[in-house]
């Protein structure tokens, strides 16, 4: 399961350099609204990732499982 970890850090570099370089373009050249639809694209898709990471189980990455119900 480490290996998964490391390849879930590996990912999330890429989309922070991607969204870095896009960024760049979008202060060269401010009015091309393509570049800025592509930055919202990817900040919101990686918004979405953190969220889903989030309710992940740290050591099997699966859901978090739900609590079982308490037994009167």
């Amino acid at each position: 399961m480490i290996r998964g970890r490391i390849d879930n850090h590996y990912k999330r570099l890429i989309v922070g350099l991607g969204l870095f370089s896009l960024a760049l373009a979008g202060s060269r050249s401010p009015r091309n609204r393509a570049i800025w639809g592509m930055i919202a694209f990817v900040a919101a898709t990686t918004a979405l990732d953190m969220l889903t990471a989030r309710g992940l189980d740290g050591d099997t990455g699966t859901p978090l499982p739900v609590r079982e119900p308490a037994l009167a």
